[in-house]
């Protein structure tokens, strides 16, 4: 076997793993959607997310859905709705010919922090949804998705996961500011560490993004 072979095997199965996962993100997010809105509004997050790429109620959706009805690890929850993301984060940096210029193991620590990035901002979106239909009220949290989806305004979905971080789960509040904070605490130090893989914004498609020099 050469390299061309292997490397076209390790790409037909990361492509039928990233279906997969992708399909059981978009089924996970619909039954979360269904269960909470009904189903018109879950075909509706379901088309943004295949036609529009607005996938963040879809990846909201699954982790909530997941921790809550089947009962899953948090931590899980948020490997599972961001799976698609980091499977195709990993192979748009590999797949540059700039990549890998840095150590092997600044690679795999700016890997593993935009990883935790990405599964912390969805924790935080989720608790901050949660924290602001608590407090003032659903159509207010559908409002704060609504403005971070279209306008990438975070700003009250930030604010709802720390008075939720603090009321509901009892945490300090340097740790709920720490927590709302963590991802852009991970992405400040990744980039840090390893200035070739910088990840795009969280859309279209929340995917890594390499950092084209002159």
């Amino acid at each position: 076997m050469n390299f061309h072979f292997l490397r076209s095997r390790a790409l037909h199965l990361g492509a039928s793993l990233f279906m997969c996962l992708y399909l059981a993100r978009l089924m996970a997010g619909f039954q979360g959607i269904e269960n909470g809105f009904g189903w018109a509004w879950a075909a509706m997050a379901l088309i943004a997310a295949m036609v529009f790429h607005l996938t963040e109620p879809i990846i909201m959706a699954a982790y909530i859905y997941t921790a809550k009805a089947w009962h899953w690890h948090h931590a899980i929850s948020a490997l599972f709705a961001t799976s698609p993301v980091i499977l195709l984060g990993i192979y748009h940096y590999f797949s540059h010919p700039k990549a890998r210029q840095s150590s092997w193991s600044a690679e795999l620590t700016s890997i593993f922090l935009f990883i935790l990035m990405l599964c912390l901002g969805v924790a935080m979106s989720a608790a901050g949804f949660e924290g602001i239909e608590n407090g003032i009220g659903l159509v207010w949290a559908v409002v704060a998705i609504a403005a971070f989806t279209f306008f990438r305004f975070d700003l009250p979905l930030g604010a709802g996961a720390y008075f939720h971080a603090t009321n509901a789960w009892n945490w300090h509040p340097a740790i709920a500011v720490l927590f709302v904070a963590g991802p852009i605490i991970c992405l400040l130090i990744g980039c840090r560490i390893n200035e070739e893989l910088i990840p795009g914004p969280f859309v279209e498609p929340l995917a890594f993004q390499i950092k084209r020099r002159n």
